[in-house]
């Protein structure tokens, strides 16, 4: 039982303290990009169309993703901060105040979502039997956001405090349920119904209502971090207005990359439903593979958030130097290995011959930017953590839309499937230069205006528990 919080991240070695970090988080988020390897998977065994349709519904289920984990980020970024300056009843209200934030977005999203399936799919390309197919996947998928919400605004919480083992945990449990679910309810086995894709669906929302269950678990009974003290409604404003100055330029940054994933899902629906689904796999693949980086790149907001808070500046200088350096050295291990395996991999994923084809392709191209992509992505998150989010923003929109977008698109008029590939790659390369470039201006910046001209985030009064 935790009364008073320390920052337990501005000591000790710097890459052992973020490997402490980012350990659990990569088992962590192998388990939670599992939910769609795993659906992607038993899919497959249905066909074409019902592999589309999973193409289809993943971008669409990444902005989903990517609103909550927006919010997260600001949870995580100033309830490690709160730590760092030693406010405790702070690191409370944001706690608690973030989740019933939460609850706006579940309610706006899960309407607004439903009923709006079929225009925005149509709009995508989907047709006939794809179409049916993406309907069944996303009724069930918006009829359970609660519980997709919830549990990341209340890992991100914990990971504020240092701890991403517990956030792990839960992921993986939650993981393996859908993992045992899935072929159950897809299938049809053991006497339940043959659901297909459908299935699929209920089986990740019965996955991560295990994970609601066990975040708010975890939040109230071990770490008292949520507060049952009625506060006025100005008090949850303010917090809300401090979680938000990070949660929504990280959210809107977070949406571009799906938004973007959108545009280029149009292009290779004209290309082909044998491309679609070819780059259906490939992002989770790449999803898979990115499991190492996504972890540090969660871990760097709560060591940046709490060094920066505690003042110590020259220590969250380091983590950026590390990170990159890390970035550039995986990239290339992907690089080489997915070179290797990419003929075995699209045997997984398909049986028949033309999405095997497209499949090789986007294994064989696409990592050639994962360096720099890397980079990218750990830039993005130091610049949140350090509050300056809307920079962050405006590189994301500049990488998405002015270079991996564009250049898809005149590589996939000139080449086919093969240039929308090698323009993906070479969006998510130069973006990574500019952040690296960029970010170096304001981590370097004096801190006398970074930090001690800007008004502190708002600090409702909280009464002790």
């Amino acid at each position: 039982m935790h009364k008073n919080r320390e920052a337990t991240l501005t000591n000790g070695t710097i890459p052992a303290t973020l490997f402490k970090l980012a350990a659990p988080m990569s088992v962590g988020l192998f388990a939670l990009i599992s939910f769609s390897l795993a659906d992607t998977f038993f899919v497959a065994q249905l066909g074409t169309d019902a592999l589309a349709a999973l193409g289809f519904t993943f971008p669409v289920v990444f902005v989903i993703n990517s609103i909550t984990m927006g919010l997260g980020t600001g949870t995580s970024a100033v309830v490690s901060q709160a730590i760092g300056r030693g406010d405790q009843h702070l690191v409370r209200r944001y706690t608690t105040d973030s989740l019933i934030l939460s609850v706006i977005v579940i309610v706006v999203v899960s309407i607004g979502g439903y009923l709006t399936i079929d225009p925005v799919f149509t709009a995508l390309g989907a047709r006939g039997e794809t179409l049916r197919l993406v309907r069944e996947y996303m009724s069930i998928t918006y009829l359970g956001i609660a519980f997709v919400v919830i549990p990341i605004i209340g890992n991100n919480a914990l990971r504020g405090t240092g701890d991403t083992v517990t956030p792990s945990a839960i992921m993986i449990v939650a993981a393996l349920v859908n993992l045992v679910v899935d072929p159950i309810l897809i299938f049809g086995l053991f006497g339940f119904p043959r659901l297909e894709v459908a299935g699929a669906a209920l089986a990740s929302v019965i996955g991560r209502i295990v994970a609601c269950v066990a975040a708010l678990g975890f939040l109230h009974f071990r770490e008292r971090m949520l507060a049952f003290a009625r506060p006025s409604f100005r008090d949850i404003l303010q917090s809300w207005r401090a979680i938000l100055a990070i949660g929504v330029p990280a959210s809107a940054t977070n949406i571009m990359v799906p938004l973007s994933n959108l545009f280029i899902t149009a292009i290779a629906a004209r290309l082909g439903n044998e491309v679609v689904a070819a780059l259906g796999a490939g992002m989770r693949v790449s999803a898979f593979t990115s499991i190492p980086v996504f972890a540090l790149a969660a871990s760097l907001v709560p060591f940046v958030g709490q060094n920066w808070g505690a003042r110590k500046y020259q220590r969250a200088r380091l983590g950026k130097r590390h990170s990159i350096q890390f970035g550039f050295a995986w990239g290339g291990i992907c690089l080489v290995a997915l070179w290797v395996a990419a003929p075995y991999i699209a045997s997984v994923f398909s049986t028949e011959d033309a999405v095997r084809r497209e499949i090789l392709f986007y294994l064989r191209i696409v990592p050639l930017g994962y360096a720099l992509q890397n980079a990218f992505i750990f830039m993005s998150s130091i610049l949140n953590a350090i509050h300056r989010a809307v920079v962050s923003t405006v590189l994301m929109a500049l990488r998405m839309f002015a270079l991996y977008v564009p250049l898809a698109m005149l590589g996939a008029h000139v080449l086919g499937a093969p240039g929308l590939f090698a323009g993906m790659a070479a969006g998510n390369a130069l973006a990574g230069v500019i952040s690296i470039v960029v970010s170096g201006y304001f981590v370097r910046k004096p801190v006398a205006v970074a930090v001690s001209k800007a008004p502190p985030p708002p600090q409702p009064e909280i009464p002790p528990d």
